[in-house]
């Protein structure tokens, strides 16, 4: 997550992600054209301008698609890589990559043995730091309500969801938290279940 200097104006952060798009476009893994960037602005066929949530670029030879998707909130802006790959066969060459990369990158055990090779180096030169999701349900534990709503973004806007898979992920997510000691906590659960309909856990909040 990019955060907020001001609560009120989080999409001051966009700064903040066209340094990374800048970054994506140099990336010698990736193609020199972007399908989408979220600093973008596009129209319409009828002339109407909009903005996309995502940046997204095709790696230069497995042709895998790397996605940025870009969401707001007081807290700022809150990012989750997606990656639309064809499995490479040979995992043991990718373990051995990864366990190479180990000492300057350590979280990269968070990669799939499958991911081709290109994807390895895009990702690796995006310059962000991967988390582990059981460190960011520790940091939600501890009270940290911005973390709480990049985990939301992630599992509500899988593309492979329908809309009631969504509603039950995201019951999934917030359901260990509805009696959080944390006030900020318990607030954004309420919000993100009564976005969900999912009325008896908001008011389980207030119990």
């Amino acid at each position: 997550m990019i955060p907020a200097d001001d609560p009120d104006n989080p999409e001051e952060t966009i700064d903040d992600v066209v340094e990374i798009e800048r970054g994506l476009i140099f990336n010698r893994f990736l193609t020199t054209y972007q399908w989408t960037l979220h600093s973008g602005n596009y129209t319409t066929n009828d002339g109407e301008p909009f903005t996309t949530p995502y940046t997204s670029m095709e790696t230069i030879y497995s042709r895998s698609l790397i996605s940025l998707d870009c969401r707001y909130s007081p807290a700022g802006c809150h990012l989750t890589l997606e990656v639309d790959y064809p499995p490479e066969e040979d995992t043991e060459s990718v373990r051995a990559l990864l366990d190479s990369l180990s000492d300057h990158w350590p979280d990269n055990d968070l990669l799939t043995d499958d991911l081709p090779f290109d994807v390895i180096g895009a990702i690796a030169g995006l310059g962000i730091q991967l988390q582990p999701e059981h460190r960011l349900r520790g940091w939600i534990e501890e009270g940290d309500a911005s973390t709480l709503i990049s985990l939301y973004y992630v599992v509500a806007n899988n593309d492979a969801n329908t809309p009631q898979e969504a509603d039950e992920r995201v019951r999934a997510l917030l359901s260990p938290y509805s009696r959080s000691p944390h006030e900020d906590i318990r607030y954004i659960v309420k919000l993100l279940a009564e976005r969900h309909d999912l009325l008896d856990l908001a008011e389980a909040t207030e119990a």
